[in-house]
């Protein structure tokens, strides 16, 4: 089994002066890069332009890549259901990232608790008494 390989894109992300580059890099790319980007690593959502961020199709990719994406997005976008159990059912603890109202929806909880079941810590006080989701 061979290991994914990693966006080249973000190969050098650790670099805090390489990341300066790659933001302002990225703040000219056009909606057919950076959604083929954020399909190979939803990460790259974090260095895009803003009008992006708020982009349904764009952040639905990138959480569907990786959860954690979902902290990046608008926050209009934190709110949409289709977006959030995308993010969670990749990672349950992106959770964490959604708006209020998402964390009290019975199945954005559970798809988030299944996949981790410590991301039961964000979830609206009312799951964690809901011993069906043990």
């Amino acid at each position: 089994m061979t290991k994914k390989k990693r966006s080249s894109i973000l190969q050098y992300e650790h670099s805090t002066q390489y990341r300066e580059i790659l933001t302002k890099r990225m703040q000219h790319w056009n909606r057919d890069q950076v959604l083929r980007e954020v399909s190979q690593n939803g990460r790259v959502l974090s260095y895009v332009a803003e009008e992006f961020k708020a982009d349904g199709e764009i952040v639905l990719a990138a959480a569907i890549q990786d959860g954690w994406a979902l902290e990046y997005a608008a926050d209009e976008l934190k709110g949409d259901r289709e977006i959030i159990l995308a993010a969670v059912r990749n990672n349950g603890m992106a959770l964490k990232y959604a708006q209020k109202k998402a964390k009290k929806d019975r199945d954005i909880v559970l798809a988030a608790v299944t996949q981790n079941g410590r991301a039961l810590k964000y979830a609206a006080f009312k799951f964690k008494m809901d011993w069906r989701l043990y």
